[in-house]
């Protein structure tokens, strides 16, 4: 980092990452929120490194990366990392737990009709 002369940008993004701050917005801001801050968080890091904003690489991002940068937030941030149990429905919104739970129901009944075949 002192190579690039990142060093205070990238402690303060550091700094932000691990705060209380950040994981509520993972966990409860929209993703249009999410994603303003985010870019806010980013952009002296990329300003610096790229000459791009923070706010056009997050609009450059599919959906998935900002839900995985979501995803990590609440598993290696907030539940501190590998180690830590954690459950699907700890690190799922709502929405995404009934898709899961209708998926689920959908196979479940699929091989339970399959094994009345056979």
């Amino acid at each position: 980092m002192a190579k690039y002369g990142v060093e205070e940008e990238t402690k303060n993004l550091m700094t932000y990452l691990n705060s209380d701050d950040w994981t509520t917005v993972a966990e409860l801001d929209s993703n249009q929120e999410f994603n303003q801050k985010l870019a806010q968080a980013i952009d002296p890091l990329t300003q610096k490194v790229m000459g791009a904003s923070g706010e056009v690489l997050v609009d450059q991002m599919p959906i998935q990366m900002t839900q995985w940068i979501r995803d990590s937030t609440s598993l290696w941030i907030k539940n501190k990392g590998a180690g830590t149990p954690t459950t699907e429905a700890a690190v799922t919104n709502a929405d995404s737990q009934a898709q899961i739970a209708q998926i689920k129901a959908a196979y479940e009944n699929k091989v339970s009709t399959l094994e009345r075949k056979l």
